[in-house]
This record gives C-alpha cells, sequence and structure tokens, in this order.
C-alpha cells in the first residue's frame, strides 16, 4: 500500500473551520483591550501622581472609595492603615505582573527544553522526562509550595522557584506531544540524512515549529502564575511586606471585609479581571494557532 509522503519544502496552511461567534471575537477583543490598559497603567505607574503605597496615615484609616461617599483625595479609598487603595492596586500590580511574566518565562524556557529533548530524542531521556512530568503534576501545589519555602525560606526568591518548580511540567507535556508528531516528518528526515547534528535539528528546525504551542501556553500560564502568588501571599507564603501585591492586598483586606469590604474586594476584583483578560486571550490564541488545524500542500 502506498504511503502518502509530504514534501519537505512544503509549507502549512490553514484548514478552513467554521469562525468564532461573534460574542467569543467580542469577549477576546474586550480581552485585549483590557490587557492592555492594564499593562499600559503599570507601565506609566512611576509617571502617575499617586502617592506611595507604603505612606501611613492613620488619621485617614479605612476611607470609603468616591463612589461610596469617601474623597477625590483617595479614589479607591484607603485601607487600615491609611494607605491610598488606589496607588497600591497600582504598584501591586506591578510586581504581581514581574511575578507572572518571570515565572512563565523560566518556565517556559526550561520545561520547552526538557519536551523537545523528550519528545526528539526519545528512549531514555523521554522516559525520564516523563516519569518527571508525572510526579509533578502528581503533588498537590499547596503541598510543594509549603514544603519549598519552608525549606528555602520566605521570599520573592522563594515564591519564583515555587511557581518555576510548578509551572514547567505543562509546558513538557505539551511540547512533547506535539514534537513526537513532527520527528517523522520527511523535513526532519531530510535533515537526519543530510548529516546535520540532533542538536542543530532541535534548535533550527523543531523550536520554530512548536514556538505558537510554546506561546499559548505562556499565555495561559500567565493566570496561573498571578493566581498561585495571590493563594501563596493570602496565606502568608508570598511576597514579604513592604513589597506591595495584589495577593498581599488580599490577605490585608480578610479581618477587615466585615468594616471595609473595599480593602479585601478591590484587589479580588483585580485578580479575577486579570485572569479572565488572560485566559480568554490565551483561549483566542489557542484556537488560532492550534496545530490540528495546519495542513500541508
Amino acid at each position: 500500500m502506498a504511503e502518502l509522503m509530504v514534501p519537505a519544502d512544503a509549507e502549512p496552511v490553514t484548514v478552513s473551520e467554521a469562525p468564532a461567534s461573534p460574542r467569543r471575537r467580542l469577549a477576546s477583543r474586550v480581552a485585549l483591550v483590557l490587557l492592555g490598559v492594564l499593562v499600559l497603567v503599570v507601565a506609566l505607574a512611576p509617571l502617575l501622581p499617586l502617592p506611595d503605597p507604603n505612606d501611613q496615615d492613620l488619621s485617614n484609616a479605612l476611607r470609603e472609595p468616591v463612589l461610596f461617599g469617601g474623597t477625590w483625595d483617595h479614589l479607591l479609598g484607603t485601607d487600615q492603615l491609611g494607605r491610598d487603595m488606589l496607588a497600591r492596586m497600582v504598584f501591586g500590580a506591578r510586581l504581581s505582573f514581574f511575578i507572572a511574566v518571570v515565572g512563565v518565562a523560566c518556565a517556559g524556557v526550561l520545561g520547552s527544553a526538557l519536551g523537545i529533548a523528550a519528545g526528539f530524542l526519545g528512549r531514555s531521556v523521554d522516559f525520564v522526562v516523563s516519569r518527571l512530568v508525572e510526579a509533578q503534576l502528581a503533588l498537590p501545589f499547596l503541598l510543594l509550595a509549603v514544603a519549598l519555602i519552608v525549606t528555602r525560606g520566605q521570599s520573592l526568591a522563594a515564591l519564583m522557584f515555587v511557581l518555576v518548580t510548578y509551572g514547567w511540567a505543562e509546558y513538557a507535556r505539551v511540547v512533547r506531544a506535539e514534537v513526537m508528531s513532527l520527528r517523522g516528518r520527511p523535513f526532519v528526515l531530510g535533515l537526519r540524512v543530510a548529516g546535520a547534528s540532533r542538536l542543530r535539528i532541535m534548535a533550527r528546525h523543531i523550536l520554530p515549529n512548536v514556538f505558537n504551542t510554546i506561546f499559548v501556553v505562556a499565555t495561559l500560564q500567565v493566570g496561573f502564575m498571578v493566581l498561585g502568588e495571590s493563594a501563596l501571599s493570602f496565606l502568608g507564603l508570598g511576597v514579604v511586606s513592604p513589597q506591595v501585591s495584589w495577593g498581599a492586598m488580599l490577605a490585608d483586606g480578610r479581618s477587615e471585609f466585615t468594616r471595609a469590604w473595599w480593602v479585601g474586594v478591590l484587589p479580588g476584583v483585580a485578580i479575577f479581571l486579570f485572569v479572565l483578560a488572560v485566559n480568554l486571550t490565551g483561549d483566542a490564541l489557542r484556537r488560532r494557532h492550534d496545530p490540528r488545524r495546519r495542513a500541508y500542500t
């Protein structure tokens, strides 16, 4: 039975499919605009006329937001120590975004490298990486976080280490599966016959073909990093004062919820909106770059 061969110089084209619904397209666009606004505000934070987020003024403690009877001096009110909530929200977003971006980058590099190696080299490398991924995914996040932070001490570096240690496995699993489907392609076989080294094939030819997948996974993992930091900070295992993050603000507001709801609700709403926007954007990217939609001409 003749085997269908794909030319080595074939270019991938997108297989036509039913367009996304108008509601889904609208949600993706709104999410993208929201992310753009948040990133712009965070980038321009030092230039905005905001007070120091750690400046305390007990005479102005627990001032309500302006829409609920407060003053324009504190647009989003103040917390139990009289610190401006708007300033803390903006500068807290800077640290939360930094943790998310650095965590995603480090986990992505580690997980993608292991996934490419496992998928392309196979055999013992694939066995070891697959067992590590299975062991990692079997560990509860909080159990791993408590064990690592107690061992390394509570700090921003320890928090980043926890998030990277837990996040790399998702990249490795997804990338490995796609590389295994690529290593039998004619262009890879042709490179092997031509004498190209395995390292060159992985770095110069396999990596570009899985980059879209890596980017989509990274987009979805941004939300996980923010939620992970928030959960650990809420439990007292995250950032250390005077550092400000949305998760730390959420932890500060839990004791004041009955008399000053905005101290805990505002950072909680910010986390919800950011993670929702990131996930909607990541889902749109996944649909756009889904490898199952590719064909070869």
